[in-house]
């Protein structure tokens, strides 16, 4: 069995990577390719998209599923290409990631994202017609295109914060629907490891300009938000 877990970037894709690869008979991998030109140009063209899944994704993807009862990869720039490869994969199983918005655009804020040495992010415009918009609001609509994009194809979502704190919640949304078996103990030991670490150093902001990103983003991502349940 094949499976794909995708969502937006910072949601912790590498720490449910870590976490599944230790299920019996399991191989898990995180952004297994990480060319990011690739991965956007080839979104940017649908035929250049299909040939990318066909012709890379698929495989590299059966090559690793063999020897193994279930193969999956977790990432979140396959984003880009859920219908074309549920197309290719008819059989897998699909999962979208949901952390809150709040943590997920102040990781972006203090990474790269909508900066000079961007090269993701700068390439769409979630916001047609960019006039005075700040870069904290861009990341905010950012956030809230990407999990469209995938809402729109993927209809069962966790959240990244149930999966840590619930192991009820853990098993039936995520093990048993992915056919996957893990002790609780595992878990319990795996959920406190810390993954992917931000290397950006806290900026220093103003309450007043503080004040002004809370309304922002509640403006922007408030709807979002309410879908998930936060």
């Amino acid at each position: 069995m094949i499976f794909f877990i995708t969502g937006m970037g910072k949601s912790g894709t590498k720490f449910l990577a870590n976490l599944l690869n230790q299920c019996k008979d399991a191989k898990v991998l995180h952004e297994p390719f990480l060319n990011e030109n690739e991965i956007v140009n080839t979104f940017l063209n649908k035929q250049a998209s299909l040939n990318y899944i066909l012709n890379k994704r698929k495989p590299i993807a059966l090559k690793n599923a063999r020897g193994t009862k279930t193969y999956g990869e977790v990432d979140s720039y396959i984003r880009y290409h859920i219908p074309l490869l549920k197309k290719v994969f008819p059989e897998a199983k699909f999962l979208h990631l949901v952390r809150n918005g709040r943590d997920v655009v102040r990781s972006l804020y203090l990474g790269r994202s909508y900066t000079s040495s961007d090269k993701i992010a700068v390439k769409f415009n979630p916001k047609e017609g960019w006039t005075n918009e700040s870069r904290f609001e861009k990341i905010c609509w950012y956030w809230v295109e990407s999990n469209k994009i995938v809402h729109e194809h993927i209809d069962k979502f966790v959240t990244l914060e149930k999966i840590v704190s619930d192991w009820d919640y853990f098993k039936e949304n995520v093990l048993d629907y992915l056919g996957l078996e893990m002790s609780r103990k595992t878990w319990e030991v795996m959920r406190n490891v810390r993954i992917n670490k931000s290397r950006s150093k806290r900026k220093l902001i103003s309450r007043k300009l503080l004040k002004q990103q809370e309304r922002i983003f509640n403006r922007v991502c408030k709807k979002t938000m309410e879908l998930y349940g936060y």
